[in-house]
């Protein structure tokens, strides 16, 4: 790097410090601005990792994450994370289960936790017997309390792209024949899809009590027809990704105004707590994990307040601040200058409020209260997260772990690779200096390779194949069934 004696002497964050991190951080969160010149842009998207860490237990893993996914209750901006610790002394010890979120959690999500574990326990009890109306109605007891619960963001998702969505579906019947249906696969299942799709746009519209987003969620999640609704989209889309992502995705090619990136995101999204429940009645039947829901079950809920940032106070001091961040990262090719001066303009206008009130990601929360607080029980080592971690929560992770011997470790289900500020670094139970020089130095790697970062925004996915899939065959001539019904309403 060039470097800039009229920078030298202004005092900017020591490289490796916890400032320099927020700093980094803050750097990053508006990478999406176009600031690299076309030579220099490093473009990068960042998969979601399965669940696949040494040690874990991936059933237990995705019941931490459903848990995690069904707490959320907020249209948006609210993001919940749990941890848990078993007594494993005798068979009838406790769960406890530890919350974090980014904001303040509802007073009464301690109430609705427990009264889902109820059923779940109902559900346990009567694993072998599948058929009987009790379990029948134990599921869908637990099926109605988790989506009146979740409503606001079930509708909002729901919402989100239902003009293409209602487009799609129209221009799919102009385009295909009976025949399709019964020949191919694929377009059975979608067409199942967006059929049912359809379907709960009518019934949410029957139940408006106002404007398109004031829907009773009383009537709607009570009304006879939602759930059998839910399970016919969740068993279609469950159905499409086995089937893998581009047979859904060739549909570009026979209707090119659509995009099927952005419906394929979206019905991911639509399904998501459907696919969690699925998730959690399928733990609550595991041979492995039945024994869980005998324990007792005791919530514990840990936040830190909020801590003031100092950020960089000129354009010269983010100027410095990323200089020393390109060269502790070493980059193959060095950043221009003009482009380092484009950035440090661009960060000094954006952050124009130099001290920034932060607050600890719910995951980093979790991860704290477990490494600084002494506990008989000993946590099991992966954090259930509502949505995938963003860079700064990742970064602390691997570092904390390159700490660890594998037994200490912790993990959560992967990174979206997005950057976002306000966001403050967490005490963890190891050398914090040697631990904050390591997040740096991640940061530093990253935004020296993509100071324009891109990431997928299916940040809430479940991990693929995340559910037990039932008999391909008995749904496929299910799903067929539906999309025939379809041509048999347009012929009649």
């Amino acid at each position: 790097m060039t470097a800039r004696s009229t920078t030298a002497a202004l005092p900017v964050s020591a490289a490796g410090s916890a400032d320099a991190v927020h700093a980094l951080l803050a750097a990053g969160s508006i990478a999406d601005v176009s600031l690299v010149s076309a030579e220099h842009d490093l473009h990068t998207t960042l998969l979601p990792q399965a669940v696949d860490s040494p040690g874990i237990d991936k059933k237990t893993a995705r019941l931490l994450d459903a848990l995690a996914a069904i707490l959320v209750s907020r249209a948006q901006h609210e993001v919940i994370a749990i941890g848990a610790q078993v007594d494993l002394s005798d068979h009838s010890g406790k769960l406890q289960l530890v919350l974090a979120a980014n904001a303040a959690l509802p007073q009464t999500i301690q109430a609705y936790l427990e009264e889902v574990w109820r059923c779940m326990q109902l559900l346990a009890e009567h694993r072998q017997q599948l058929r009987l109306p009790e379990a029948k109605d134990q599921r869908a007891r637990m099926a109605e309390l988790i989506y009146r619960h979740n409503f606001p963001k079930f509708l909002r998702r729901v919402r989100k792209r239902e003009a293409a969505a209602l487009r799609f579906h129209q221009a799919m019947r102009n385009h295909i024949t009976r025949q399709d249906v019964v020949q191919h696969d694929s377009t059975a299942i979608v067409l199942a899809m967006f059929r049912r799709y359809s379907k709960l746009i009518k019934l949410l519209s029957a139940h408006q009590v106002g404007g398109k987003n004031e829907v009773s969620a009383v009537d709607v999640v009570s009304d006879p027809n939602f759930l059998p609704i839910m399970d016919g989209l969740w068993l279609a889309f469950r159905s499409l990704r086995s089937l893998g992502e581009n047979s859904f995705h060739l549909w570009s090619l026979r209707l090119p105004d659509h995009s099927t990136v952005e419906l394929w995101r979206f019905f991911n999204k639509v399904t998501l707590i459907h696919g969690s429940i699925a998730e959690l009645e399928s733990a609550a039947r595991s041979t492995r994990l039945y024994r869980l829901f005998r324990k007792k079950l005791v919530v514990e809920i840990v936040d830190y307040p909020r801590k003031r940032v100092t950020l960089p106070t000129s354009k010269d001091a983010w100027a410095t601040l990323i200089d020393t961040a390109l060269n502790s990262a070493q980059p193959l090719k060095p950043i221009e200058p003009q482009v380092i001066q484009s950035t440090a303009a661009a960060l000094s206008t954006r952050f124009s409020d130099k001290s920034v009130s932060c607050r600890i990601h719910c995951e980093c929360k979790i991860l704290q209260h477990f490494t600084t607080t002494a506990y008989k029980i000993k946590p099991i080592n992966y954090i259930g997260v509502s949505k995938l971690s963003c860079t700064g929560c990742s970064a602390v992770f691997d570092s904390y772990n390159e700490l660890q011997n594998s037994r200490d470790r912790f993990y959560t289900r992967g990174a979206h690779g997005k950057w976002y500020f306000p966001w403050f670094l967490p005490e963890v139970g190891v050398n914090q200096i040697d631990f904050t020089n390591r997040v740096y130095k991640k940061l530093a790697e990253q935004y020296a390779q993509h100071l324009k970062t891109v990431a997928l925004s299916d940040s809430s996915a479940l991990s693929e194949g995340s559910q037990q899939v039932s008999s391909m065959l008995e749904d496929l001539m299910y799903l067929r069934a539906e999309s025939l019904e379809e041509f048999d309403e347009i012929e009649a």
